[in-house]
């Protein structure tokens, strides 16, 4: 919901004017679907939002379906899942949603790239180690 809040609550505000957000999907099937009788009174959103279809969810709220919407980026734990979650399949109710938004989606790889970063290698850091000497590791 920090997209959502950060617009609605600060965009008057020129402090905040420039602040742009990502939201990160890890894992589709969990959205945090909630009941709206709360939407006004606690979280000071107003009903509109709800009405015009961008946090609603069958009659419910969907935390996960805000963060895709009002965020300025989308990023997924991989190119392959940002692809799989904009299938009907893998899309978990939000396929459509997220094809509509695919303009702003990039998927990351999740990890560490050993490629670029192998500290047998790596000459950005002060002792370079392996599985083998992972005790030189300390003295990074």
């Amino acid at each position: 919901m920090i997209p959502l809040l950060l617009k609605e609550h600060y965009k008057g505000d020129d402090r905040y004017s420039n602040i742009k957000t990502m939201y990160t999907i890890h894992n589709l099937r969990y959205q945090g679907v909630f009941s709206n009788r709360h939407i006004e009174d606690t979280l000071s959103i107003p009903r509109f939002h709800l009405d015009e279809g961008n946090i609603e969810y069958y009659g419910g709220i969907n935390f996960m379906k805000a963060g895709i919407v009002y965020s300025d980026k989308v990023s997924t734990v991989s190119p392959t899942y940002a692809n799989e979650i904009q299938t009907k399949y893998y899309g978990e109710g939000l396929d459509g949603l997220i094809k509509e938004n695919g303009y702003k989606l990039k998927g990351i790889v999740n990890g560490i790239d050993y490629e670029i970063n192998n500290p047998e290698v790596d000459k950005n850091i002060v002792c370079n180690f392996n599985i083998e000497s992972i005790g030189k590791k300390i003295k990074n």
